[in-house]
């Protein structure tokens, strides 16, 4: 109805405006991204992840947000970005290995994992952690987004060979359930 569509201009209209709000932009940007993709304005979403991305103070979260409008649009963009964000996970990790604590560097690359997981990405997680720098897939958070990738791609051989060993601290439970 024309009073729904009245409505919902207003809402986006505020939210527009919220998106310049250096305290409300951020969720207001969010907002104006799933509703352009909502309405099918793929060019919107693209636009305002592109400005979140190229902000100054942009987090990984942020490019998170612009990998999946990417993922949803089938966009071949999808898989540089992708790399990108692999990258900047390797590094993270790499620079916490050089000072000593390389576990710390793992948050990075465990998110992206989880990410790639839950949308039914695991062959990328696979593929990825035969890339990876020194030690980084052995190490306890991304083995374990790695046993899920395999989990899902119901490889259970290498679920097996993956849980075998290593002790994963709290989440031991999970490594001796699938072992």
């Amino acid at each position: 109805s024309s009073a729904n569509d009245a409505e919902q201009a207003l809402a986006r209209s505020k939210m527009e405006q919220w998106a310049e709000d250096p305290n409300l932009h951020g969720v207001a940007r969010h907002a104006l991204i799933s509703d352009a993709l909502k309405r099918g304005d793929h060019g919107q979403a693209l636009r305002i992840t592109a400005q979140i991305v190229s902000a100054p103070g942009a987090t990984f979260e942020d490019r998170l947000v612009q990998l999946e409008v990417l993922r949803q649009l089938k966009r071949k963009e999808f898989w540089w970005c992708l790399a990108m964000l692999q990258k900047q996970a390797e590094a993270e990790w790499s620079e916490a290995r050089l000072e000593g604590r390389a576990t710390d560097g793992l948050g990075t690359a465990a998110t992206l994992l989880s990410w790639l997981n839950r949308r039914g990405l695991a062959s990328a997680v696979v593929d990825w952690s035969q890339r990876m720098p020194g030690e980084m897939p052995a190490q306890v958070p991304v083995r374990i987004d790695l046993v899920d990738a395999h989990y899902l791609l119901r490889d259970w051989k290498a679920v097996k060979n993956l849980t075998q060993a290593e002790y994963w601290g709290p989440l031991d439970w999970k490594r001796k359930a699938l072992n």
